[in-house]
């Protein structure tokens, strides 16, 4: 794909695009955040595109559903959390490594439980599991 004379960015794309091919579209909202996340919102909307335009099964909802996520302004990355690792050091949390723990377990937390994408919950999470580290 190198002698196409594409853009880093396009060649990356399009070889995350080739691997996640051989997956079903996913039609569970906590497992479509999870994979959005891993590979970024607007490659994720790509392979969606890509799942509609092969005719494959359960696209069309897939699409729904990260339409809904989208729509509700729903946290699917690190960045869309309502605390960030220096709100973490304020609260006493001072390991990088503890940090980076927090706002992954974090994330997970916000994606099962959306309503919860708030600082003042996100804070009492964060104080009741990773204070004590």
């Amino acid at each position: 794909m190198q002698t196409l004379k594409f853009d880093t960015k396009t060649l990356k794309t399009a070889a995350v695009l080739i691997d996640w091919d051989n997956n079903e579209p996913c039609t569970e909202k906590y497992l479509a955040k999870k994979i959005a996340a891993k590979l970024g919102e607007e490659t994720y909307e790509l392979l969606l595109k890509l799942y509609i335009a092969e005719g494959r099964i359960d696209s069309d909802k897939a699409k729904e559903i990260f339409d809904e996520i989208i729509g509700n302004k729903e946290c699917i990355s690190i960045r869309d959390l309502k605390i960030n690792g220096s709100k973490l050091k304020e609260l006493g949390i001072s390991d990088g490594k503890t940090i980076g723990a927090a706002l992954n377990e974090m994330l997970d937390y916000a994606h099962k439980n959306p309503q919860n994408n708030s600082e003042k919950c996100l804070e009492k999470y964060a104080v009741e599991h990773f204070l004590d580290m």
